[in-house]
This record gives structure tokens, sequence and C-alpha cells, in this order.
């Protein structure tokens, strides 16, 4: 036996190497190694069904690689006799019994043959039986005995199957959690999986109670992380929720929308925050339709402000000045500072190269720099608290109101917000001296109908070359455009005459519009989902001389969120003579980019126009123009003009860039800035307002970086008018200028072309 215990070990080594690597080698071996122990083994050494119950499990991790049917044959053949051989009540047996079912389970799944699976589930329900409640396995044989009766549900569609699942997975999670066991959030997640079977298949009543009262309990419980337990929970109860009242449903949305900015909590980095974002970046956008379904608009404004651009909205809060608690309490206010301070810095720091999702949890910034980014957020917590807890500071660092947000609008023109859902679409209109929003629900649009403009344009542009400037078809009069294919020339007119029929129009409708008026409307367009990505701003019918557009009515802005609007609102213009004045950055040829031959031609012509208004300003081209001086420049000039390439890093999207001499100056180091004094940034450069698509409901693009980093308004064209350049009226100027341009080009799409593309951002 000697020799066969040195095989054992042999292959339990075997096992070890191949649990750490994966290598079908080390596997292979320890089965040659286990078979050897096996031959040399008698039938009536104790040691035997051990062994077999090992070779079993051997085969079947095998047969999980290879798909060879031979392998799980002959697992089952050894696992079978393992519990032939061994007494009842020995203590090794549920682990056989467990090993044979599982063995069982991957047979079935490749032959569909229903004697494996009933066979699987009568040896589970044998293993449970022979162990008691505080066993440590319990809970984990629960819940593969629940997996394997949803399995067999599944094919066969009997409703006690599923039934008996979900009692399974009941009792793997009240044993963990009686017990203190781990993986409580698995057994959760399974146990809801069942619950939503059983529901979807009976469609009764006391199905839909016991799912909500399961999906409700938790997703308020602590276990598992937060990201964890909103994907595994908090969208399902509100699914769920919505088969029962409304009270509920309203429940399950505001826990979700909390646990969205825990997930994206101030102790990780910024560019962490996103990638835990993706997988719920619309979650505002489902509350917010939900809301409106229910007529709450009050509620819709809240849940989109409070789950919408997440990352700015916590660098605005930072920036916020704390002026009334410098008043009442300036020591806590100089540490509050200090502690934000130092964490934003913490939060602007790379991550590490990314790693599949089993292995990043392994993969952290060093020690020191980790562990004190954590104990800053812990710190910032507390004095939040602390700041909390004094009269009149109540709901510091807390989501805005409806009423803090409908009184801090501007004093003219309104905020439009277009929810675009999967179930429905809406507009909420938001003006000073209203205490709710206007609802105005959009039956004739669609998210669907938004996505296809979306494609359809994206795929119109790149089609005639427009959508990266200094391409092969950039003129050194980017003004000029190729000649349009005749046969794309329908799209741009006709996505801009939907927007105008299906969503624009009844805006305007509401709102009792009528041409010709007295002054044009000012409308900050705040917009979710694939329509943040298609110029709402120039939606209309472009028929030379019968033309009717947005243009006729309203000025357009665009903003990320309400909340930064009314910061600018709130923060008024800072004007300081020695900071006056504009930086032109131009790249004509950038190293590694293609020439853009207008570059230099545009900053000079401006450069002119300013002398002759006495603007102070400072051009930066080629070798000068590097990233260190652009950097240094931003803080000395109000006002800024990018002439060069740029752009937006969809894997990244701290890594979006406008590129420089010397190297790309990326959204990661714009954001640090916090340019107090900062007024208008022009960008000239392709890509700085397209978002990434995966998180659309953050902004994550360079013009809402220029905002964050304090420019109160980003535009796309040049306004010198008088002697202090500003970013006042720099709406206006745009809106003139193109409309300008229309009047020379007509509404030709060449026409559309030159300025349909550029938008202005903030206030």
């Amino acid at each position: 036996m000697q020799n066969a215990n040195c095989l054992y070990n042999s292959g339990k080594s075997s096992i070890f190497r191949f649990q750490s690597i994966g290598d079908l080698a080390d596997i292979s071996e320890a089965i040659s190694s286990f078979k050897d122990a096996v031959d040399l083994t008698t039938q009536e050494h104790d040691g035997l069904p051990r062994l077999l119950s090992d070779l079993g499990k051997a085969l079947t991790a095998r047969f999980k690689l290879t798909g060879d049917a031979n392998d799980i044959l002959e697992a089952i053949s050894h696992a079978r006799r393992a519990v032939q051989l061994t007494p009842d009540g020995h203590t090794d047996l549920p682990g056989f019994l467990t090993n044979l079912g599982l063995s069982l389970m991957h047979h079935f799944e490749n032959t569909g043959d229903l004697s494996d699976i009933s066979e699987a589930i009568s040896v589970q329900r044998r293993a449970i039986s022979l162990i008691p409640d505080d066993h440590r396995d319990k809970p984990t044989l629960q819940d593969n005995l629940g997996n394997s009766l949803k399995r067999l549900f599944q094919r066969t569609n009997q409703l006690n199957d599923i039934s008996d699942a979900v009692h399974a997975h009941q009792e793997a999670v009240r044993l963990s959690e009686k017990y203190g066991y781990p993986d409580s959030s698995r057994f959760s997640k399974n146990m809801l999986d069942a619950l939503q079977l059983c529901f979807e298949h009976s469609q009764e009543l006391a199905s839909i109670q016991v799912a909500t009262i399961s999906f409700r309990r938790f997703s308020t419980s602590q276990l598992g992380s937060p990201s964890k337990e909103l994907r595994l929970n908090a969208k399902k109860w509100a699914s769920f929720a919505k088969k029962v009242d409304s009270v509920e449903l309203l429940q399950a949305w505001s826990n979700a929308l909390r646990i969205a900015s825990q997930v994206a909590g101030l102790e990780h980095t910024i560019q962490k925050r996103y990638t835990y974002l993706l997988d719920i970046s619309e979650l505002s956008v489902s509350a917010a339709a939900a809301a409106l379904e229910l007529g709450r608009p009050h509620l819709a404004l809240e849940w989109l402000e409070q789950g919408r651009c997440l990352v700015w909205s916590q660098l605005n809060k930072f920036r916020t000045p704390l002026d009334d608690l410098q008043t009442c309490n300036p020591a806590l206010a100089d540490e509050f500072l200090k502690v934000s301070k130092a964490l934003e810095y913490a939060g602007s720091r790379s991550e590490p190269a990314a790693f599949p999702e089993e292995i990043t949890t392994i993969q952290t910034p060093p020690r020191d720099e980790a562990t004190s980014h954590v104990e800053l957020a812990k710190q910032c917590d507390k004095l939040i608290e602390r700041i909390r807890s004094i009269r009149g500071f109540e709901s510091f660092f807390l989501p805005s109101t409806c009423s803090d947000l409908m009184r801090g609008l501007p004093e003219r023109g309104l905020v439009v917000i277009i929810n675009i859902h999967q179930d429905r679409s809406d507009a909420l209109l938001l003006m000073l001296g209203h205490k709710i929003p206007i609802h105005v629900p959009l039956p004739d649009f669609s998210y669907e109908k938004a996505d296809n403009f979306r494609i359809s344009l994206h795929t119109y542009l790149r089609h005639i070359g427009v959508r990266d400037r200094g391409s092969e078809s950039d003129h050194k009069d980017r003004g000029m455009r190729p000649a349009v294919h005749s046969e794309a020339k329908s799209v741009i007119k006709d996505v801009l005459s939907q927007l105008w029929k299906f969503l624009v129009k009844p805006i305007l409708d509401k709102l009792e519009l009528a041409l010709p008026l007295a002054e044009k409307l000012r409308i900050w367009w705040c917009l979710t989902g694939p329509l943040a990505f298609l110029p709402v701003h120039a939606a209309g019918i472009h028929d030379d001389g019968h033309s009717t557009t947005l243009s006729d009515f309203a000025i357009s802005s665009y903003i990320p969120s309400v909340s930064a609007l009314i910061e600018r609102v709130k923060r008024p213009r800072e004007v300081d003579v020695s900071n006056t004045g504009l930086v032109m950055i131009s790249q004509p040829d950038t190293p590694g980019q293609r020439p853009i031959p207008g570059a230099s031609t545009e900053v000079q012509a401006i450069g002119r126009l300013l002398n002759t208004y006495n603007v102070r300003h400072l051009c930066l081209e080629r070798k000068v123009a590097t990233v260190e001086e652009g950097t240094k420049q931003m803080d000395a000039y109000s006002c800024i003009h990018f002439a060069c390439h740029a752009n937006q890093d969809t894997t990244e999207a701290l890594k979006s860039a406008f590129h420089l001499y010397d190297g790309p100056l990326e959204l990661s180091t714009i954001i640090k800035q916090n340019l107090a004094r900062a007024d208008l940034a022009f960008l000239a450069a392709c890509q700085t307002s397209t978002g990434d698509e995966k998180l659309s409901e953050e902004a994550v693009h360079l013009a809402a970086g220029m905002l964050a980093a304090g420019y109160r308004g980003v535009v796309a064209t040049i306004n010198a008018k008088g002697h202090r350049l500003s970013s006042d009226g720099a709406a206006h100027a745009l809106h003139y200028a193109t409309n300008e341009i229309r009047k020379e080009f007509g509404d030709t799409d060449e026409g559309l072309l030159a300025w349909v593309p550029y938008v202005h951002y903030g206030l």
C-alpha cells in the first residue's frame, strides 16, 4: 500500500498544479497516478473508496476540458463504485455522493439523458440527509441540489421541479446566514434565479410576492460587495416590484440608485469607478422611466441627477465653495478641503493594466498608495458626518432634491431633459418659477429609433470621411467638404427631420411657441442613451426655401447634468485682468499623426482678430506646444483654443486626449486642474464631445472634461467681440455663426456638414 500512497500523493500534487495553471498535462498525469494507485489497492482496503472518488473527480475535470465522453462515463463508474464500497454512517459518504452527483450532471448536460439528472438529484438528496445543518458543506450541497432541479425543470417544465429548486436554494441561503458561512451572495443569486423561473412559469401572485420579498431582502442586505449585490439583486427587485405595486417599485429603484453610488465609491480611482459603472450606467434612466410611468416627474428628475454623471458630480461637489461652512466652522472647512483635495488627487492616479475578471481582484496598486486612498475615503466620510451634524448642513453632500434643482435654474430659458428608455421616451422641461418639471410624453419616439439614427449617422459620416480631422479628405479650408455621394445624400436630412418631427416639435408645441418670436428661447439640452450622440440642436426640416428648424425658435446648448449648469449659475464669473485672454494650441503636423494643413491658418486668423480688439493672447505651436507648457498656460489664460488632433479612448475613458507635440494631453490630466478662473474652451478637434457608447450616462468626453476642469463653457467657434474675451454670449455667437453658414451654403448636405457637428456646452 506504500507504493499506492506515493502514487496517490503524486496525483494530488498534479491536481494542485492543474488548479493553479490549468495545464491538461497535469490533470492527465494525476489521472494516471490515481489509476496506478487503484490497481495496487485491494478491494478490502478502506482507502480504496477515496482513491476511486478522487479518480472520478479528476476524470470529470478532464472531461470539462476535452469533452471526451469516455472520461465522464469512466468518472461515473469510479464515483458509483466509491459510493457502493462505503458503508452508511461513514463520514466520507456525503462527499462521495456529491462527486457522483456532479459527474452525473455533467453527463446529463452532454447527452440530455433524464436518467442521469434524476439519479444526480437522488444522490444529492441522500448526501444532504446524511449531514447535520451546521456542517460547513451543507449550504453548498443544498445549492448544488437546487441547480440540478433547475436544470431538470428546464427540460421537463414541471412546476414542482422549480418549486423544489427554490426550496433547496432557500435552505442554502438560510443555513449560510445562520451559521455565518461564506458564499452567501452566490447562494442568493442562485435562489433569485430560481424564483424568477418559478414566477415566469406560474405567473401566480403568490410567486410574485415571494420573489419580491426575497429580492427586497437581499437587495437591502450587506452581503457581498455593492457592485455584485446590485448586479444580482437590485434590478431584478425592480422588475418584480413593477408587478406588485407602485410603492414597492419606487423603493426598489431608490435602493438600486443608492447602491450605484456605492459602486462608484470615492475609495476607487476614477478609472475604476467608470469600469464598475459599465454594467449599471443605465439604471437612472430605467428608474426615471418608472417614475414617469407613475406620474412622478419630480422623482424622475432627482433620480436622473443622482444616477447620471456620477464621477463628474463627485468632482463638482469637492470643488463647491465652502463659504458658509468657512464662516460657521473654519477649522472643519479647512480640514474637509484638505482631505477632499488629497482624495481627488488619489482618484486621478492610473490603474494597473487590466486582467481577466477572476484575476483582477488581486491586482492592486502599491499597498501604501491603495491603503492611503481607502483611508482618505473613510476620513472623508467621517468629516461629512460631522458637517451634517451642524444645523443648516444636514443635506451636505447628499443628492439634490427637486426643489433644490428647480430653484437653481438660470433666470431665462429652460432645461430640457430627454429620458430615452426601452419602455418609453419622455421630456422633462425645467423652468425657474415652477416647483416641478413639466412632463412631456414622447409616444412616437423610442430608444430603438434613437439608436438607429445614431448608427445611420455614424455610418454616413464614416462613409463620406468627415469624422477624423486631418484625414486624407480634409481640405486646407476646413469648412469645405468633399462632395457627398448621391446615394447617401438623404441620410443626414432624414435623421434631422425625424428628430424634429418626433422629438423636438412636440416639446415646442407644449411650450406653445410660434413664429415669429420677439426673442429666441435659450434651451439647455440634457440627453440620455443613444440620443446623447445625436445633433438635436440641428433638428428640423432642412429644405432650401421651405426650412423649419429648432434654430428658428431657440439657441441651444448641451449640459452633462442639471447640477453642472446650476454650479455655473451659482458661481459668478471672476474677472481677473491678469488672467483674461486666450491661449491657442496649434499642431498642424503632430509627430505620428496626419497633417492638419488648416491649423496654422486658423490660429493666425484668430490672432489677427484678437489684435484688432487688443485681447491678450498667446499661441503655442509645433515644438512649443508641449503637454507641460499647455497645462501651465491653461492656468494663465481664461480661455483656450485647441487646433489639433484629439481622440476618444473607448477602452479607458480618462486616456481620451488632445495630441500635442511631445504626447497626449489626457483627460485625466485636464480634470486635475481645477481652474477657478477658467472661462471658455474652444475645441477645434475631432471627437471632443463624442462620449463612450458603453457609458452614455456618464458624459465621458473631452468637452465634459473641460467643464469638470472649471471652464464655464465649451464651444466649437470663437467670439472675439468686445475688448474682453469671455464665455458670455458664446452660445449666441455659435448660433449666429451657424445661421450665417446656412445663408451662404443653404440647406444642402455640404452646408449642413459645415455646422451641424459643432455644439456648445455649459452656461
